[in-house]
């Protein structure tokens, strides 16, 4: 179990060129991922590509700057009304469904007299104008909480979800938290503080948050949560809203969970939130250390079920498969991320890969 200590940051973005096809298997039956790239001409997700310019070429004797283009699509930069020095803004981040609202995790800020106790930030867009609406910190936030460390937003934008990993919660350092806020007619208010009925010094629990569309289901990561005698074998839990009261559902861990997994370390809800993707990336594949892993389940009657559990075929040690997870609206399609996967002579390029599941 580590102590309270600032965890290294762990990436979040998903950076694919070249994907070799690949299968997942879950118990006897195999996952056939969407596609099934070339992995020298047909790329699994292909950037999207600027128009083809020739450059004017100005001579060199004029003071005349080379025009430059605006990236495609580009609309605004956000950046916070008081930002500062070392605040990590951006870290995490999340969107409405609509794109109208967007929050901000800033864990590293230092707020008020409290050096890292951590914030995040609401924009909303009017036409084609971002504004800043609100800055999220917690009621009861303290020095090294790292509040904003995971964000996450329901599908209409009035329920946010923010992790403080580092919390302190009576005498258990960085056990963590994850704080709801609700908006009504552009006021936010904080709404509850989330904590586990088993949590312990060291378990980190709010690393990774996610929402379903209704705002209504909460998934929040423990990765470094211990599971019996297994030290940091991780763990998520799921909560649930009726009216404004929260409350926790169950606590989900794999199925064939070992030490130092860090299970939990990303997490994703469907839509309607009876279908969750939970990465381990340091999960050890045969003999394979941190090769990764991520595994799926699903929701019937209040009742949680693991159902599969995606490996990379292609996989190794250390590709850190798991780092990242994502699911579509229906729960039928994940993309997961190996951040550290070997790609040819390029040591860490990264990949990720995308999955049919059943």
């Amino acid at each position: 179990m580590p102590t309270a200590t600032e965890p290294p940051a762990t990436p979040t973005a998903i950076d694919t060129l070249t994907i070799p096809e690949l299968t997942a298997t879950a118990g006897g039956a195999t996952l056939t991922p969407i596609f099934t790239p070339s992995a020298t001409t047909d790329p699994l997700i292909t950037p999207t590509q600027l128009p083809s310019e020739t450059p004017t070429r100005t001579p060199s004797h004029t003071n005349t700057p080379t025009p430059t283009s605006t990236p495609i699509g580009f609309t605004a930069k956000l950046v916070a009304s008081d930002g500062a020095a070392f605040d990590q803004f951006g870290f995490a981040v999340a969107y409405s469904d609509s794109g109208d609202t967007a929050l901000v995790g800033t864990y590293e800020e230092f707020f008020v007299t409290d050096d890292k106790q951590g914030s995040a930030y609401v924009f909303v867009r009017s036409g084609t104008a971002w504004i800043q609406q609100a800055k999220l910190t917690a009621s009861d936030g303290a020095i090294g909480d790292l509040f904003g460390y995971s964000v996450a937003l329901s599908a209409d934008g009035d329920t946010a979800l923010v992790g403080a990993i580092i919390d302190d919660i009576g005498a258990n350092e960085a056990q963590g938290s994850a704080y709801v806020f609700t908006r009504s007619g552009g006021v936010w208010t904080q709404q509850t503080k989330l904590l586990v009925s088993d949590g312990a010094a060291g378990d980190q629990f709010g690393v990774s948050v996610a929402l379903n569309s209704a705002g209504d289901t909460a998934l929040v990561g423990a990765d470094f949560d211990d599971i019996g005698a297994n030290e940091d074998q991780g763990s998520t839990y799921i909560f649930t809203r009726s009216g404004a009261v929260w409350t926790q559902q169950t606590q989900l861990v794999a199925d064939d969970g070992a030490a130092g997994d860090r299970f939990g370390i990303s997490v994703a809800l469907s839509g309607a939130g009876d279908i969750a993707l939970v990465g381990a990336s340091f999960d050890t594949i045969g003999t394979n250390f941190a090769q990764g892993s991520a595994y799926g389940f699903t929701r019937s009657g209040g009742v949680w079920t693991q159902q599969t559990q995606l490996l990379a075929s292609d996989g190794a040690a250390n590709d850190n498969f798991g780092s990242s997870v994502a699911l579509s609206s229906a729960g039928d399609i994940a993309l997961v991320g190996a951040i550290d996967d070997d790609i040819g002579a390029n040591v860490d390029q990264g990949a990720a890969y995308v999955f049919a599941l059943p």
